[in-house]
């Protein structure tokens, strides 16, 4: 069973890297499926309990990026799951650190177009939109805390979902850090789901390799858990 899983995960997985649609850079959906792929081939993951997760963290070979990923097991189908991690608004409640999220208005586009650095003078709150019904594609301004000495990371990210094979992307269109763009990716099993994301960074300081590796491995896993602890809650 495990094997036909990690088969159907890997198939998918190259048809979004390279399948028309999607708005993610080539650079970008090729680390991607090498994070998947890792995530899949290695012998001690194991899908089979809702305790267990899975988290990795690597260098970009092709720039100074770095990938962390995170899998684990959710206890609950997966219209809640994904109901859950497309409520931009809430993410306060799901992505660990993080102190503040809105949806906004497209009309913030050409306010950034000439940089992909955050506009300190920007009013965020000029542009969030209160009625919201999810799309394909959608804005949103994010704030987290991230580890000294970075600081808080204020961003404006392009979401882009397909609700039809449960996977979403993201890239920056301005931030306080260079690069900031990922993926999640849900797999239903059974009653539960397999849910895996994965981000693709680079900070706008340098940090010793070690520092990086163990912030991962203490944040990635409490994405996982938080929606764990999230799909419990009434709707």
């Amino acid at each position: 069973m495990r094997t036909v899983i990690i088969f159907i995960v890997l198939i998918s997985t190259f048809f979004l890297a390279y399948g028309k649609g999607t708005s993610v850079l080539p650079h970008v959906r090729q680390n991607l499926l090498f994070s998947h792929a890792a995530v899949f081939s290695r012998p001690e993951v194991t899908f089979d309990d809702t305790t267990s997760i899975f988290v990795e963290s690597m260098k970009c070979t092709d720039s100074k990026a770095r990938i962390g990923c995170v899998a684990g097991l959710v206890n609950a189908p997966i219209d809640r799951v994904w109901e859950i991690v497309t409520d931009y608004r809430n993410y306060a409640h799901l992505i660990p650190r993080c102190t503040h999220s809105m949806v906004l208005s497209p009309e913030i586009i050409p306010a950034i177009s000439d940089s992909d650095k955050f506009p300190s003078s920007m009013d965020i709150a000029d542009y969030s939109v209160e009625c919201f019904m999810p799309r394909e594609t959608t804005l949103i301004y994010s704030e987290i805390d991230i580890i000294f000495p970075v600081g808080r990371v204020r961003s404006i990210l392009e979401v882009t979902s397909d609700s039809n094979d449960y996977t979403i992307y993201w890239r920056k269109l301005a931030s306080d850090i260079r690069i900031h763009e990922g993926a999640w990716r849900f797999i239903p099993s059974g009653d539960q789901t397999i849910v895996v994301c994965v981000m693709r960074y680079r900070l706008n300081v340098w940090l010793p390799p070690f520092i990086i590796h163990r912030a991962v491995h203490n944040y990635f896993p409490r994405i996982i858990t938080t929606l764990r602890q999230r799909v419990n809650e009434e709707p």
